[in-house]
């Protein structure tokens, strides 16, 4: 006794011993084939799960530091802001208390007032850089798995038909089967009919 599929498959009348087995060793090897493609398929999927959830991840990942990045530039930004707001008030003062420097440390404060702008320049160009470097990475990942998300579809998709191509090749396995059992079924009567006519007496 076999089983295929959901179907219960016995022995039948007038199927001899050696067109069973047959019946049974092709069953067999239909249905560890079609397990093993199956396994395959069941592997093929996982592989582009995880290598989806691997972008997403790094998707994260570049938005994240992009924060991070936007947040020091504000920080260093306010913290130049109060700096050069000191210094002015600073300036303020000396030039009540000390006249005669006035121009010295006018031209001190501007200088550093100029290497600060500079350098809050340069800062401001290496962000804007760092912002669109990050900004072309997360276009391209977007894309990426955009791709790999059609490209998922589709082989889901051909994996789909693949399986109900199996599914229908296993049908018709059973109605062959079904067949064959008919046929065998059909042939006991006639050999049967062909005995009794041999064994009856000549008149």
């Amino acid at each position: 006794m076999i089983f295929y599929g959901c179907h219960l498959f016995t022995p039948r009348q007038g199927i001899t011993k050696e067109q069973e087995e047959a019946i049974e060793n092709i069953v067999a090897r239909k249905t560890a084939l079609l397990e093993r493609e199956n396994m395959v398929l069941r592997e093929d999927n996982l592989a582009l799960q995880k290598e989806n959830s691997n972008l997403s991840t790094t998707l994260e990942k570049l938005e994240q530091e992009k924060r991070i990045l936007e947040e020091k530039y504000a920080a260093e930004r306010e913290l130049w802001h109060r700096r050069s707001e000191a210094m002015e008030e600073q300036m303020r003062v000396i030039q009540k208390e000390a006249g005669g420097r006035i121009q010295q440390l006018t031209e001190l404060h501007q200088e550093e007032k100029r290497q600060l702008l500079g350098e809050m320049s340069k800062l401001k160009d290496e962000l804007e850089k760092e912002k669109l470097m990050r900004l072309q990475e997360k276009e391209d990942l977007k894309k990426q798995l955009a791709e790999l998300e059609f490209k998922s579809q589709k082989e889901v998709e051909s994996l789909r038909q693949q399986i109900l191509e199996k599914n229908a090749l296993i049908r018709d396995l059973e109605e062959q089967l079904k067949q064959v059992s008919l046929e065998l079924q059909n042939l006991r009567p006639r050999d049967a009919l062909r005995e009794g006519q041999k064994a009856a007496p000549t008149p």
